[in-house]
Parts: C-alpha cells; sequence; structure tokens
C-alpha cells in the first residue's frame, strides 16, 4: 500500500487548528491520499528553532545540525499568517521552511486577507511570497483545490494539490541535476521565445543567462541578505521559486504560453468533441489541465508544447508559434464565422460571453481581457473599470 502524503496544517491557536483540522479530513477524497498532522505550539517552535540553527550553521559553513523535524517530512504545509503566541508570521515559516528544510509545498494562508478578495483580478497572485499558494482560509477545504472534479468557485490559477505533489519533487531532482545548466537553456525556451519574453519574469530570475545556482544565491528572489548557498536546499528553492515565477509572471498572460482552456476560448475547432459549442456548460474542464487526444486535437500543436511538464501546473504551449500554424481552421480562415465563447476564470467553465463579466487582468499582454460570473468578493474592483 502507498503510504499517504503527510499535511501539517498549522494556526497557533488551539481551537483554530482544531477546526482546519476537521475542515481538511472532511473534504471529499482527501483521506484516500493524504493524513493530517497535528501540530503543537511548542512542537513548531522547536522545529522553527532548528530551522534557524541550520540557517546559521550554513552561513557560518558549519556542519549541520543532524536533527530532523516535521517540516523535513511534510509533502503540504499550511500554515496562519498571524502567529502573534509566537512572535512570528506566516510569510518567515514559509521562508525558512523553503530555504532550510526539505519541505514540499507551501501554503500560506490569510496572509493578504485584508486585501479581502476571494479571487484575484490580476491574476499575479503574490510572486513575492515564498508560499507556493496564497490562500484565504475557507478556499483550503475547496475540494476543486486538492482532487478533480469541481463545481462553482474554482479559479483556473489554482493548481490541483494532489498532482502538485508529484511535480514538486520532479522539479527538485531536475534541479539538483542541472544547479549549474542556464534555466532557459535546461526549459528549452526557444530564441524566438526569449526575445519576447516577459521583463518582469526575466527580472525575477535576473538574467536570461542566469543558471539554477546564481539565481538561488543572487537573484534576490531566493535567499534572502546574508543567507548563503547550501546543495542541500538549493535545488528546493530553485524548484519552488521559478515555478512561482512561471506560473504568476508568464503563464497568466496567455501571450507567450497559453494553456488549453484559452487556447480552446479562442481555437473552439481544436476541441475534439462537437466543435465549440459543446464546449458551453462542458463539465469536464478538470480535463484541460493534461488534456488527452480524446478532448483535444493535440497532434495539431504538439510541435509547439512547453516540453519541461513538471515546471507548470498545467500543459502549454508557446503561443507565437500556435498562431500561426495554418492547420488550425481560425488560423487558416480568421474571418470565418464561430461561435463566440467565454472562459470564466472563477468557475472554471465556458460560457456564453452574454453571461460572463469582463475585467481587464493586471498582465502585460494583448489578452488581458478576460471573464468571471460575478462581481462579489473580486477585486481588486477597478479591474473591472479599465
Amino acid at each position: 500500500m502507498t503510504p499517504k502524503k503527510r499535511v501539517v496544517i498549522f494556526d497557533d491557536e488551539d481551537g483554530p487548528r482544531q477546526e482546519w483540522v476537521n475542515k481538511l479530513r472532511a473534504v471529499p477524497g482527501f483521506g484516500e491520499e493524504f493524513e493530517v498532522k497535528v501540530v503543537t505550539n511548542e512542537e513548531f517552535g522547536h522545529a522553527l528553532q532548528i530551522l534557524q540553527d541550520r540557517r546559521v550553521a550554513i552561513r557560518g559553513k558549519r556542519e549541520l545540525p543532524i536533527a530532523r523535524t516535521f517540516f523535513d517530512e511534510t509533502k503540504i504545509l499550511i500554515v496562519d499568517y498571524d502567529l502573534i503566541s509566537l512572535n512570528e508570521t506566516g510569510e518567515e515559516v514559509a521562508y525558512l521552511a523553503r530555504c532550510f528544510s526539505e519541505c514540499g509545498l507551501i501554503v500560506g494562508v490569510n496572509q493578504f486577507a485584508r486585501e479581502g478578495f476571494t479571487f484575484d483580478l490580476t491574476l499575479q497572485g503574490h510572486p513575492e511570497s515564498f508560499a507556493d499558494l496564497n490562500l484565504l482560509v475557507d478556499q483550503i477545504f475547496e475540494p476543486g483545490l486538492w482532487n478533480p472534479p469541481w463545481e462553482g468557485f474554482r479559479p483556473w490559477y489554482w493548481p490541483l494539490l494532489a498532482k502538485s505533489v508529484e511535480k514538486f519533487e520532479e522539479r527538485v531532482r531536475e534541479a539538483a541535476k542541472n544547479l549549474d545548466e542556464k534555466i532557459m537553456e535546461f526549459l528549452e525556451i526557444p530564441d524566438e521565445i526569449r526575445e519576447i519574453f516577459p521583463i518582469g519574469a526575466l527580472e525575477f530570475i535576473s538574467s536570461e543567462d542566469a543558471t539554477f545556482r546564481s539565481f538561488v544565491e543572487k537573484s534576490g528572489m531566493a535567499l534572502r541578505g546574508k543567507d548563503v548557498f547550501s546543495d542541500q536546499y538549493a535545488a528546493r528553492i530553485a524548484a519552488a521559486r521559478l515555478f512561482k515565477c512561471l506560473e504568476r509572471l508568464v503563464l497568466p498572460g496567455q501571450n507567450i504560453l497559453i494553456d488549453s482552456a484559452h487556447l480552446l476560448e479562442r481555437y473552439p475547432s481544436l476541441f475534439q468533441e462537437d466543435s465549440g459549442e459543446s464546449l458551453l456548460g462542458w463539465q469536464d474542464t478538470h480535463r484541460l489541465l493534461e488534456p488527452e487526444s480524446s478532448v483535444m486535437d493535440l497532434s495539431k500543436i504538439e510541435p509547439f508544447r512547453f516540453v519541461k511538464s513538471s515546471w507548470l501546473s498545467r500543459r502549454a504551449w508557446y503561443w507565437p508559434m500556435v498562431s500561426e500554424h495554418e492547420q488550425i481552421s481560425e488560423v487558416a480562415d480568421p474571418w470565418a464565422p464561430r461561435r463566440k465563447l467565454a472562459f470564466c476564470e472563477d468557475t472554471s467553465r465556458f460560457v456564453d460571453p452574454d453571461d460572463a463579466i469582463e475585467f481587464v487582468a493586471k498582465v502585460d499582454s494583448p489578452f488581458a481581457r478576460r471573464f468571471v460570473s460575478t462581481r462579489a468578493g473580486y477585486g481588486p474592483r477597478l479591474q473591472f473599470a479599465v
């Protein structure tokens, strides 16, 4: 029997902590793959001190303490931001866990709660945060965050956490073998795409010629201040931080890399069912995260696929190349009549444009106009008015 993946969920108050655990255990399908470990304030503080000791040892180029912590055994860490009784923040915990432990995915809770947005209309999130995903507390209990299928509110920019655990470990293995490889070359990004790569993403990485090692050491988006490079944790840092760069600063524009949902919105002829019309109300959009040939005509776009699949939460293709490929009906005959579609970013569903609300995402892209199903609780509100 495959051992279950460990999830640690932590708030410094006993009541909310136990409530979170109970709600998480009640998520459909959660118990099939995951187990929840409850950590007390004392255990948490002790483990955090060991991470600080590792930090000091690495700075002083001394041998690391041999003691292991629950962080090192955790596949998904879910941590509240306000840890006042520990005189700490969830963001600092995320930094220490990422840079000085073998922790898996890190989900930060309520760090940006004061913004008050249940859905981020910028589509960029907070790439500066060391949490791999930033959520409000109620969102960590949404079934669609963990496994398909889903109903109702389910932002398309969310990963599937069950799948993301495996992808993260694959990225770690790849980064560990290629620390001195140039990031752009490792990702096999074509020269013509590098020329139009988003400025924000290049600034995050530090330069087009950055290696995994130089990114961790010098970019300022990995190790902070006086903290220094350690082979033991470098691959995990690179795997997490570069993933967030691609997910938050490259993919949202849908003009460099495009995922299958937005590709079908523009080119519904690639859908393998009954052309674009049957996409309306289609309940299986979760299949678009890693589409099979039964869902999309993948043969036409395979040459343009982003090949390092573990470095994104979903399959993607190079839009500039796809958009010129005349084997696609809409490219060959751009003026032919077609059914208009709107993909709702908040429910991950295709609808008629008349049934959707348009907003402008904060992305440097000609495809900044997107759709949601409602205005309630979404922000910044300015994105509706632009």
